[in-house]
């Protein structure tokens, strides 16, 4: 069974043309905080990219207390978060707009992308652990910029009261990586 959830109407409306033959695929539209069409335990793996870089931590924290049920033990989840807030109160971000703006359009200030700046990676670890989730791994990456803005979370669920630490790595690197993934994939078409 493959679940694709979402609050935009046009998405779903367009996953479900897209799958209409595959009679194991639901598509189905929630309020953007709630999982409840889908049973108790039965999810193996869950994933987000470039969705949870934007909402509010009480839309995050939502989300993870549904999954907290959702997954099955053992279950894993990848999502892509924000982790903007870990900047929120450097000097950069106190630098009034009008003087920011020329300076992120000539490169020498990073935007921040719209991210969350209520969410960090240590917060979504807290989260996950307050509703019987385990961080396995976090990887904080850059997004079109210097600061890693991002985050990479795998985590689990686990009802096991000995759980591993948590793997950090940071990753300025990550964009360079990525190009480089693409420039590969193009010249192998």
């Amino acid at each position: 069974e493959l679940w694709a959830v979402d609050k935009s109407s046009e998405c779903i409306e367009a996953c479900r043309r897209r799958f209409a033959a595959d009679s194991h695929v639901h598509c189905c539209l929630n309020d953007g905080r709630s999982l409840s069409m889908i049973p108790d335990g039965s999810i193996d793996f869950v994933f987000s990219f470039d969705s949870f870089v934007h909402p509010d931590r009480e839309i995050v924290e939502a989300y993870l207390r549904e999954l907290g049920t959702k997954l099955k033990i053992g279950g894993k989840g990848f999502i892509h978060h924000s982790n903007f807030g870990e900047y929120v109160n450097s000097p950069r971000e106190r630098i009034p707009a009008l003087f920011a703006k020329p300076l992120i359009k000539a490169k020498i200030l990073d935007w921040a992308h719209h991210r969350n700046p209520s969410m960090t990676a240590e917060l979504f670890r807290a989260l996950c652990a307050e509703h019987g989730l385990h961080c396995i791994s976090q990887e904080l990456v850059n997004w079109r910029g210097r600061r890693l803005i991002d985050c990479l979370s795998l985590f689990e669920r686990s009802d096991s009261a000995q759980q591993t630490r948590t793997k950090i790595i940071r990753n300025p690197g990550f964009m360079r990586e990525a190009a480089r993934i693409r420039r590969t994939w193009r010249n192998r078409s």
